[in-house]
């Protein structure tokens, strides 16, 4: 913007005075500045009057009155007309937790649990748990555990465990265990284990299994066996091909049918078989050559004496075996000072024998005595403590030490048939 000037003279004829004025005039406008920042805000004004009262709304459902501690409202979908209920003595937590025919005082959380038919003081936790019939005094616990019959008092942990028709008195443990059935009074305890329709089975192990038939009383301790009936089975991957008894440890592919009734114990590559071997034989089936048995002595050592009562018979006693030179002494003693009492072993034994070990266990009297007692000192003697009282006593110890497996190379065998010796 620029500004202009001009003098102006104004002559006045009754003063007789002359002005002078120097007149600016302003010139065109400039362009347009850059705008400022922005001035502080401004207070906030007062409020403003209270609207007019909306419509009053629908009245809500009046609920029902609980009774006892603990009673619960539930919504009731499975009348011709659904509404709430009172809940004390069933729990229903879910679409369709309980839906039809629900048993007394029963517990159902989770989709479809316990949807129809489910027993009394029974429960069911997880999406369709115990879907259909599930048994009086029973739990299912996963989801689709037990879903299709569940029998009474039985229990059923894990993803489908205990699937389909889980019988009376039964456990199942474990994802996908017992999916196929399980018999009565059967305890299934592992991943994708079954009993189907064994009855007394007691299986634990991971994917272990009755052949399907209607077994009974067989046990499994281990992983991918196989069991039948009568049979025990410790171990991971045993054969039972079929047959009662007993086998430990895993087993080569072999047909062991001749051995019936009798025990086997295994290792990866051998194998053991044992078990009712009649006295008179005196043999036992300690691995296999080719498929082949082999068959070993056993020996022992028996002495015979008369009968005590009866004339028409012997009396025949086997010794007792260990490995050492072994010696015992027995008795009886007394405390009578309460605090108390020394018994010594024969001279001979201090210096002879050595590392004893002292049991002794009171005799009662009308009240539970009990007694500590100390080593066998250097002289074969050793102490017993503690209140007034009789006991009995026994002392075992060692003579001297056996080469308890040395190699026949290294040996020479004295004697014969259970009298044998190391020269």
């Amino acid at each position: 913007m620029y500004n202009f000037s001009k003098i102006v003279k104004t002559y006045n004829k009754n003063t007789k005075e002359t002005t002078i004025t120097n007149v600016v005039s302003t010139g065109p406008q400039g362009i347009q500045g850059e705008r400022g920042d922005i001035g502080p805000q401004g207070r906030i004004g007062n409020t403003g009057p209270i609207g007019p009262r909306g419509v009053t709304g629908p009245e809500g459902p009046t609920l029902p009155n609980a009774e006892f501690h603990s009673d619960y409202i539930y919504w009731n979908g499975n009348t011709k007309t659904p509404g709430w209920e009172i809940g004390s003595t069933r729990v229903n937590l879910g679409k369709r937790a309980g839906y039809a025919i629900p048993g007394k005082e029963t517990v159902c959380v989770g989709n479809n649990s316990g949807f129809n038919n489910q027993g009394d003081y029974s429960v069911s936790i997880g999406s369709n748990s115990a879907y259909v019939n599930q048994g009086d005094y029973s739990v299912a616990i996963g989801d689709e555990a037990a879903k299709n019959e569940q029998g009474n008092n039985s229990i059923a942990i894990g993803t489908k465990s205990g699937k389909f028709k889980q019988g009376n008195n039964c456990i199942a443990v474990g994802a996908n265990c017992c999916t196929e059935g399980e018999g009565m009074n059967s305890i299934v305890i592992g991943a994708n284990s079954s009993a189907k329709k064994a009855q007394m089975a007691t299986i634990v192990g991971y994917n272990s299994k009755s052949n399907g038939d209607s077994e009974k009383n067989g046990i499994i301790i281990g992983s991918n066996n196989i069991i039948n009936e009568n049979s025990t089975i410790i171990g991971d991957e045993i054969n039972d091909e079929g047959v009662s008894g007993c086998y430990i440890s895993r087993i080569n592919q072999q047909d062991i049918s001749p051995y019936l009734n009798k025990i086997l114990v295994a290792t990866d590559r051998q194998q053991i078989l044992c078990g009712e071997i009649p006295i008179k034989n005196k043999n036992i089936i300690t691995g296999f050559n080719n498929s082949e048995p082999i068959i070993e002595e056993i020996n022992y050592k028996t002495f015979v004496i008369e009968h005590p009562k009866n004339k028409n018979k012997y009396l025949v006693h086997g010794c007792l075996e260990g490995p050492e030179a072994g010696i015992y002494y027995r008795g009886k003693g007394e405390i009578i000072n309460n605090e108390n009492v020394m018994i010594s072993l024969p001279d001979y034994v201090a210096g002879w024998g050595y590392e004893f070990i002292v049991t002794v266990t009171a005799i009662f009297n009308g009240k539970i005595n009990k007694f500590a007692v100390s080593d066998v000192n250097e002289t074969g003697q050793f102490y017993v403590y503690g209140k007034n009282g009789r006991f009995n006593w026994i002392v075992v110890g060692k003579r001297a030490s056996i080469t308890i497996e040395p190699f026949k190379n290294e040996i020479n065998i004295k004697g014969d048939g259970p009298y044998k010796w190391v020269e």
